[in-house]
């Protein structure tokens, strides 16, 4: 007969570190994926780094792509969901013609929301230090 005896206090106190940090997490992994969003739709690219096709306007004035009045851009946000999901997107119904480009319309594929390689990551790291070492 074998005996498998464990101090389960290391394993109850990481636990509740687990359930304390587990908002101040996701809050940084939301603020993290908001940024850099945010900054990849400044640089005009997408998460995989290629830049965006400019757009073609007509008259004298000159717009930055996709930033014409900036509805677009103050609409991305950062939300989590039942302390389990978090995540960055849009309510504005035309986002997806941008995100997936529309052929028929003479729009091309600008994706603003994704993350790259090195956010992933990033978001990996993140998890790691609020869950192994609290912060």
């Amino acid at each position: 007969m074998s005996d498998f005896t464990m101090n389960t206090k290391a394993f109850d106190n990481w636990a509740d570190g687990v359930d304390q940090n587990q908002p101040r997490a996701l809050n940084s992994m939301k603020n993290y994926m908001l940024r850099e969003t945010r900054r990849r739709y400044r640089l005009m690219e997408s998460p995989g780094g290629r830049k965006w096709k400019k757009t073609k306007h007509k008259g004298k004035r000159h717009f930055r792509t996709l930033y014409a009045r900036g509805d677009l851009f103050r609409s991305i946000v950062g939300f989590i969901r039942n302390n389990k999901v978090v995540g960055v997107g849009t309510n504005l119904v035309y986002a997806a013609v941008h995100q997936y480009g529309y052929k028929e319309g003479g729009i091309p594929k600008r994706e603003f929301l994704g993350f790259s390689k090195k956010n992933v990551e990033e978001l990996k790291n993140i998890v790691s230090r609020w869950f192994m070492k609290g912060k």
